[in-house]
């Protein structure tokens, strides 16, 4: 799988997503009347969309790792939000799903000696089918 954010390839030398996960979010709101037997839940609606997924790097040197680890995070979450591309498949069958307004809400890295270790998580308005 591709995955691209704000045209920015995330796994540009191929490296295969972990631990994918993806959420649908929604916001309810509670009334918590006084000597009600039970609450009042309401949906407000508001759904958005969550997708998580870590990938692991190899880096030419411990030092490239440590630099990766140290401004990553920071080059991604400068451009606000954006579209984030899932691509899979070849050919005929190939798709791509697209995130939209997709705004990293946490990236998390970890560097040990020549790998890194990338743990995103993105929140959208919702997934379509690019065409």
């Amino acid at each position: 799988m591709k995955i691209t954010f704000a045209n920015r390839p995330l796994n540009p030398n191929g490296e295969t997503p972990k631990n994918f996960f993806a959420q649908t979010l929604r916001k309810h709101q509670e009334e918590r009347a006084i000597s009600a037997a039970k609450a009042s839940i309401f949906d407000r609606g508001n759904e958005s969309v969550g997708v998580s997924f870590s990938i692991e790097r190899a880096h030419s040197s411990e030092g490239a790792a440590e630099l990766f680890a140290l401004t990553h995070a920071a080059t991604l979450s400068a451009g606000g939000s954006a579209n984030l591309d899932f691509t899979s498949g070849e050919g005929s069958s190939k798709k791509t799903y697209t995130l939209e307004s997709a705004v990293a809400s946490k990236i998390k890295i970890t560097a040990d000696s020549l790998m890194t270790a990338t743990a995103y998580e993105f929140v959208g308005t919702s997934i379509i089918e690019k065409q």
